[in-house]
């Protein structure tokens, strides 16, 4: 009986049919391959190699945040001036825009007056219940009274609305005690008729107007002041 025997077990392991056994030649001899130290130059040559590389990689971030910082303050002077410059050319389109609305307005006052007291006159045709009115009247009685003779005997009809401010202010003149003030319903506010001895003065509210639209015209409202 033949024997079989085996020692080594593997799939390089083959048994003969006469009962020898055969390993393979690599099981026996495999080469090992052995990393060998690396050589104290290659080592400092590394070192040094990625030492350069950091700083390379350093110097290249520092010099783009320099470039950024640069470009932005520089972005901003930029800007700065831009918006300054459009400022100056605003203010002068400004100025000269006023310069010529003020001409424009004196060209068109005396029609837009005009066309102003024409729709008095002919759309509302009775005065405008307004201080200013009334103080104008005030004041073109205190004028005539100045004016009149002191002998002379006055007589003034006002509208109902006027008679208590009319009456209050001709109490301060001098010349109260010449003057008799009546309330006429027929007269709007504003109007008043003034009789003296010599003459009869009637401001009715087209006479009223008039005087006050020569007074806006003679005035230079609308002129820078």
């Amino acid at each position: 009986m033949k024997n079989q025997s085996c020692i080594i077990s593997g799939k390089n392991l083959e048994v003969k049919a006469n009962g020898v056994t055969r390993i393979g030649y690599e099981d026996y001899f495999k080469t090992v391959v052995k990393q060998p130290g690396m050589d104290p130059q290659a080592q400092a040559l590394a070192k040094l190699e990625q030492e350069w590389t950091e700083k390379l990689v350093a110097a290249r971030k520092e010099e783009a945040e320099k470039a950024y910082k640069q470009g932005f303050n520089d972005g901003q002077k930029l800007s700065k001036a831009n918006a300054e410059q459009h400022l100056e050319n605003f203010k002068k389109t400004m100025k000269d825009a006023d310069s010529r609305i003020q001409g424009l307005i004196h060209e068109v006052k005396p029609g837009i007056t005009d066309l102003i007291f024409d729709l008095a006159e002919k759309v509302m045709e009775i005065p405008v219940e307004s201080d200013m009115l009334r103080m104008k009247v005030a004041q073109e009685l205190d004028g005539l009274l100045q004016q009149l003779d002191i002998t002379s005997r006055i007589r003034l009809q006002v509208s109902t609305e006027d008679y208590e401010h009319i009456f209050s202010m001709i109490q301060e003149t001098h010349h109260s005690d010449k003057l008799s003030i009546q309330m006429l319903d027929d007269l709007n506010p504003g109007e008043y008729q003034l009789d003296t001895d010599q003459e009869k003065v009637v401001k009715d509210f087209r006479e009223i107007l008039k005087d006050y639209r020569q007074q806006l015209l003679s005035n230079d409202w609308g002129k820078e002041q």
